[in-house]
C-alpha cells in the first residue's frame, strides 16, 4: 500500500476507534453516540479517496526546499497561499507492469516552473 493511503486516510482511524468502543460500551442507547461525527469522518475520507483516485489532491511539494521555508513562515493567511508550492498527487491508474507498491502515485508539480517533483529528489 502507499503512503498516501497508510498515513493521510488512516488519520481518523484511531478516533474511529474510540467512537466504535463507546458504542459497544453504551450498546442499550438507541441512538449510537458520536454518530454524527463519525459520518463526518467516513465521509471525508470517502471524499478525500475519491478525489485522489479521479483528480488527485493538491500538496505542498516538501521536496523543494524553499518551499519547506515558506510553509514554515506561513501564517495561515490565505493571501500568501499562491507563494506555496503545490504539487498535484494521484493515483496511477495506468497499467504497468512493475510490481512495486511505491509506484501507485503518480505525482505532477504545478508550480510556475513546470518541473517534476521527481527531478527535484535526487
Amino acid at each position: 500500500m502507499n503512503l498516501f493511503n497508510d498515513r493521510y486516510l488512516q488519520r481518523f482511524q484511531d478516533e474511529l476507534e474510540q467512537i466504535e468502543l463507546k458504542n459497544q460500551i453504551g450498546q442499550r442507547q438507541k441512538t449510537p453516540q458520536y454518530a454524527s461525527r463519525k459520518a463526518l469522518i467516513e465521509t471525508t475520507i470517502n471524499t478525500e479517496r475519491h478525489e485522489y483516485e479521479t483528480n488527485g489532491i493538491e500538496i505542498p511539494n516538501l521536496t523543494r526546499i524553499d518551499a519547506v521555508k515558506e510553509l514554515r513562515n506561513w501564517d495561515g493567511s490565505i493571501r500568501l497561499m499562491p507563494r506555496l508550492k503545490l504539487c498535484l498527487i494521484k493515483h496511477n491508474n495506468s497499467t504497468s507492469n512493475k510490481n512495486d507498491d511505491d509506484d501507485d502515485n503518480q505525482i505532477v508539480s504545478i508550480d510556475n516552473e513546470n518541473e517534476s517533483m521527481d527531478s527535484d529528489v535526487e
